[in-house]
């Protein structure tokens, strides 16, 4: 095993490379310049356009799947669209990685992210909802447990007693 990593083997060969060779440098103080920041732009672009045609192909496919027993429906072209799918979603993601955008998370263009306080509003909404209905469950739990409890009452006592 040692023999596998020596210096003269395939493996052995394999050492990190750093920019600048500043190996204990810290990340918030290196700067990239400003043609990477134009490159890295595009590159967001370019994936976007690639995401919005992959959603399109996406949408067809599930018309076609949703209409397959509807006359006048067409099973190849929905074998044709899952395909393409397929296809499109092997390419984006071999230029996700190529390009270095997936690392990043993907935002709609149209809708900007939420703020915090709309995130604060709608985790406030979801715990009030969820205690609400928490509440019903034992409610009803409690309503349950008396009418047993009076039937196993009415049943020990016996009819008519």
């Amino acid at each position: 095993m040692a023999e596998a990593f020596a210096p003269g083997s395939s493996y052995g060969s394999i050492a990190p490379t750093f920019p600048n060779n500043d190996v204990f440098a810290d990340p918030m103080q290196l700067e990239a310049p400003p043609a990477d920041v134009t490159v890295f732009k595009q590159n967001i672009r370019l994936i976007s356009e690639h995401v919005l045609h992959l959603q399109n192909v996406a949408r067809s496919a599930l018309d076609g799947i949703q209409n397959a027993y509807h006359p006048g429906s067409n099973p190849v072209q929905t074998e044709s669209d899952i395909a393409t799918l397929k296809q499109n979603l092997e390419m984006l993601s071999e230029l996700m990685r190529q390009t270095g955008v997936g690392a990043l998370p993907l935002l709609s263009i149209e809708n900007p992210p939420p703020t915090e306080e709309q995130i604060m509003s709608d985790v406030t909404k979801s715990v009030e909802v969820l205690y609400a209905r928490l509440q019903r469950n034992q409610e009803s739990a409690g309503v349950v447990a008396k009418l047993l409890s009076d039937a196993t009452g009415a049943a020990r006592k016996g009819p008519g007693k």
